[in-house]
């Protein structure tokens, strides 16, 4: 899909090329790069009306089955996380963000609208699935008033699979999105989970990754979570440079999201976000409050 918000391209493109060498702090000219962005965002943005946008969050489950066990609290935990993190990034090169605005209840947990799906689980695959989802996804978010032309919806699936030794999944994996609207599939298991992201005695056998630690376990599907996440709010792939490697880790919308906290249970540097892709997501209607640009 196109990003439709012209000044984030521009601005991105411009800070993108004038980035030098990396670190875990910001360089002057950098910095003053960054202020300049701020005002032309501040200028263009000046006087336009303020949306109540929020992020949707769907639970989908295939006909035989029911949300994995705990799937509320865990899911507010790892959204929780990666709010945080999005935060932590934007923040570092001193734009605003105040985190990703979730679609919450009056006491303030994240509302997961259920879905049931008419298939029986081993019917869905993640090459071949993802428009019987979506749906089945649209047609219930419709009956409450929740378009996906014109926000952002992410779905998880009951179609993560664990015995208690052996993981895997069947499920879609992927996101898109533009600065108006935006939509991806993952997986949900008992085993994602934040609180294991420091556990390297637990080991599991994934279809994929072999033997894992549940700790790298939730690096990589937590990690994998907010990748997509980026998707949905418009941002391509891209990698860091050298320099960004050895300073700050590996770029989310590159391999970053197999990094994910993974300074938690080892030694590597985790995953950050480019300064070109901060200033994408701050210029997003979603996090910018603003729909100026969009019509």
């Amino acid at each position: 899909m196109p990003f439709r918000f012209a000044p984030a391209v521009a601005l991105a493109l411009w800070l993108a090329a004038g980035k030098t060498k990396a670190d875990t702090t910001t360089s002057a000219a950098e910095d003053a790069r960054v202020t300049e962005a701020k005002k032309i965002l501040a200028d263009y943005q000046a006087g336009a009306p303020r949306n109540h946008r929020v992020l949707h969050v769907v639970y989908f489950c295939p006909g035989d089955r029911t949300p994995a066990p705990d799937y509320q609290a865990r899911l507010e935990r790892v959204l929780g996380d990666i709010s945080q993190f999005y935060s932590e990034q934007v923040r570092h090169y001193d734009l605003p963000f105040d985190g990703i605005p979730l679609d919450k209840d009056a006491a303030g947990h994240v509302i997961i609208h259920l879905v049931q799906g008419t298939r029986q689980a081993g019917e869905y695959s993640e090459a071949r699935s993802f428009g019987q989802i979506r749906q089945d996804v649209r047609k219930v978010l419709a009956g409450a008033g929740i378009g996906l032309q014109t926000n952002g919806v992410l779905v998880f699936t009951r179609l993560g699979n664990y015995d208690g030794t052996n993981t895997s999944h069947n499920s879609p994996y992927a996101g898109s999105g533009n600065a108006r609207s935006g939509f991806c599939q993952l997986f949900d298991s008992e085993v994602l989970d934040t609180r294991f992201l420091q556990n390297t005695n637990q080991w599991l056998n994934d279809r994929q990754y072999h033997r894992i630690s549940l700790g790298s376990y939730n690096s990589i599907f937590i990690g994998g979570s907010a990748h997509e996440l980026g998707h949905l709010f418009g941002l391509p792939h891209n990698a860091g440079t050298a320099d960004d490697l050895k300073g700050r880790g590996h770029a989310l919308m590159g391999d970053g999201n197999r990094h994910y906290r993974e300074g938690l249970h080892g030694d590597g540097k985790g995953s950050y976000i480019t300064l070109a892709h901060a200033l994408r997501l701050v210029c997003n209607a979603l996090f910018s409050h603003v729909d100026k640009g969009l019509d």
